[in-house]
């Protein structure tokens, strides 16, 4: 019975809590867009962070010297993997660049509802509210 009175229960309606992780509840659609934006980019991070990690492991445990103490010459210095390392950065420039430009576009909108008209005197400041 006394679940059924609500004003006896705590509603924080989306109110910042001590270690809350992650962005309130948007109120206007320009902070939808950068939640969004947000949520992107780090979807790219972890897939980065994933994708160097793994790397950095499979070098470690493949290019021991007990396993191989003789290297081949073009492992380490090849056209592919050059190739491969200067193009991805690049793709992935690009892509995180499509969806901030979009953003930084959409939010560019200034609307002015009121003008100030400052005018400075000898010892005051005097202004005009136009709407």
């Amino acid at each position: 019975m006394i679940t059924n009175f609500t004003f006896l229960n705590t509603i924080f309606n989306d109110a910042p809590q001590p270690w809350d992780i992650g962005f309130q509840d948007s109120a206007a659609p320009g902070f939808t867009g950068i939640i969004e934006l947000h949520n992107t980019l780090f979807f790219y991070l972890i897939v980065i962070c994933v994708g160097v990690f793994w790397i950095l492991g499979s070098v470690i445990y493949y290019f021991n010297f007990n396993k191989s103490p003789i290297v081949h010459k073009y492992l380490n210095h090849g056209t592919l993997i050059e190739l491969i390392w200067t193009i991805t950065p690049a793709l992935i420039l690009i892509a995180i660049a499509f969806p901030s430009f979009r953003l930084l576009y959409l939010l560019d909108e200034v609307i002015s509802y009121l003008n100030i008209y400052e005018t400075s005197h000898h010892r005051y400041w005097s202004w005009y509210y136009f709407i």
